[in-house]
């Protein structure tokens, strides 16, 4: 599906029920120039890791417009809401938004993947046991989730959890099956980032392991910034224990500008706590603190 250049979205100021009326009754053109909000939704939801920017404009939209949303897209409305609280480090207001979410919507498909975003906020926020016992559900309900895109992201929050546990092997098992058969770059792109992240955790990488350099390419390539920036930040960790401070610290100032970009909180921690170990490991106390 086309998207609208974000200038031509900025424009878009008359409600949005108004708007679909109009579509109804101009004809073709004005149904391919004006975006519904079915297309709003399936934009944002592209848009939430290779534009967050774009992701963030389009949120606004529908948030002002959010009252002439049908109930199914409000509680969809509710889960990006959520998703943004979560990308920003809010994770107290995303846990409860996400538990409505599978409490209350009624939509099994916004429901598991909502689950699946609850497993990320709980472990990020070190409720670990809550996170397991979560994904132990939602194993054993993949089978029967049939939505591709559902089925994707219940997996790669499973095996990040998997992960988290020490079960590395059965982790990377989950993993295949995320880059199994021919996909999207963008897909390609997270399925070898959650292999990648599951071997690191494992201690089975290297800061030459080929694997690692070739999935950064891969996210670059399909401009996915906050995958790439997951496994750049993770190789100059690798460095650091390597004893390559110096490597470590060039990697981190090339790539801190597109982590501030992105805004995504936990990388920002990430990018200070780990310049804040390698000038400790030099004794360097004042650029440590």
């Amino acid at each position: 599906m086309g998207r609208p250049a974000s200038t031509r979205l900025a424009q878009i100021a008359a409600p949005m029920a108004a708007l679909l009326c109009l579509v109804a009754g101009t004809g073709h053109a004005a149904a391919h120039a004006l975006p519904t909000p079915a297309n709003l939704f399936a934009q944002a939801e592209a848009a939430k890791t290779d534009n967050h920017p774009r992701f963030l404009h389009i949120l606004k939209q529908l948030q002002e417009e959010q009252y002439h949303l049908l109930p199914k897209q409000r509680w969809h409305l509710r889960y990006l809401q959520a998703y943004q609280a979560a990308f920003a480090g809010n994770l107290a207001e995303a846990g409860p938004m996400m538990r409505d979410i599978i409490a209350h919507s009624g939509d099994k498909i916004l429901a598991a993947k909502a689950s699946a975003m609850l497993i990320n906020i709980l472990t990020r926020g070190r409720h670990y046991q809550q996170a397991y016992v979560l994904a132990n559900k939602l194993m054993e309900a993949l089978p029967n989730i049939t939505d591709a895109e559902t089925h994707a992201v219940v997996l790669e929050q499973i095996v990040q959890m998997l992960s988290f546990a020490g079960q590395y092997s059965q982790a990377l098992q989950y993993a295949q099956q995320l880059g199994s058969g021919h996909i999207p770059l963008k897909n390609r792109c997270k399925a070898d980032t959650y292999s990648i992240t599951a071997l690191f955790m494992a201690d089975k990488l290297t800061s030459r392991t080929y694997a690692l350099r070739k999935a950064i390419d891969l996210c670059l390539a399909g401009k996915e910034m906050v995958y790439a920036n997951t496994l750049r930040l993770d190789k100059a960790y690798i460095l650091k224990e390597e004893g390559h401070a110096g490597q470590a610290i060039t990697l981190l100032d090339r790539i801190a500008p597109s982590i501030r970009k992105t805004g995504f909180q936990h990388h920002i921690a990430k990018l200070h706590s780990t310049l804040a170990q390698i000038y400790l490991s030099q004794a360097d106390d004042i650029e440590a603190k």
